[in-house]
């Protein structure tokens, strides 16, 4: 993500990736730099209207039910063989 220099882009990974993070193996480390790059603005993962909870940890306002359809450990996709 460095080569993007987009504080909003580590603002959002971060967020929706710290969801993942035992799955993916994340460490606490990524996560901190991506903090230290996303700067003081507040934003919203989508539009205004939709995205009324704020996650202060990302300083970051969306959706109160963004992540609840999606639980960790499931597969969402059809494998084909």
């Amino acid at each position: 993500m460095e080569g993007y220099g987009k504080q909003v882009l580590y603002q959002k990974a971060g967020f929706i990736l710290s969801y993942f993070q035992s799955e993916m193996q994340l460490s606490d480390a990524f996560f901190s730099i991506c903090k230290d790059k996303t700067g003081k603005s507040t934003r919203y993962l989508t539009d205004a209207a939709e995205s009324t909870t704020f996650f202060k940890e990302w300083n970051l306002y969306a959706p109160a039910d963004i992540l609840s359809s999606i639980k960790p450990g499931t597969a969402d996709y059809v494998e084909l063989y």
